[in-house]
């Protein structure tokens, strides 16, 4: 199992250096931000959240083999190194249960991207560059 940076803020685990906190109706166009992996807390954010309403945000990552993430291959979900994003609800009820196929209507957060790929939700769209770096820009 992997603990979430969302998680992870929620326990007072991260200092205000370690997370960009982003509006999306302040975003300029497009913006790079370079970030370090939640196992390996380098100079860069572990963690950028972006707000997108008074009830959602986006949370984006970067992952790698480490103390919070565990890389394996094969079984019910396989781990790979890079960018993970998921959507949270600050509204909704906290439950995870990874096995749980249905898990997306009942938890307070769902992933919106496979690891390493870009994806766009509610306007903003997030791509993975080279050197830990990602891309975002607002489409709508």
């Amino acid at each position: 199992k992997a603990v979430t940076s969302w998680e992870g803020f929620l326990n007072g685990w991260f200092g205000e250096d370690e997370i960009f906190c982003l509006d999306k109706a302040k975003l300029p166009k497009s913006l790079e931000i370079s970030m370090d992996s939640l196992d390996t807390f380098g100079p860069e954010k572990e963690s950028v959240m972006i707000r997108l309403n008074d009830s959602e945000l986006i949370v984006i990552e970067q992952r790698e083999a480490g103390p919070y993430t565990v890389i394996q291959e094969g079984g019910f979900q396989t781990q790979k190194a890079g960018m993970s994003a998921y959507r949270v609800n600050v509204n909704s009820a906290h439950y995870r249960d990874d096995k749980d196929p249905t898990a997306d209507r009942k938890n307070f957060w769902s992933l919106l991207n496979n690891i390493g790929q870009d994806f766009t939700y509610e306007g903003v769209s997030v791509t993975p560059l080279a050197n830990k770096k990602i891309r975002i820009s607002i489409t709508q």
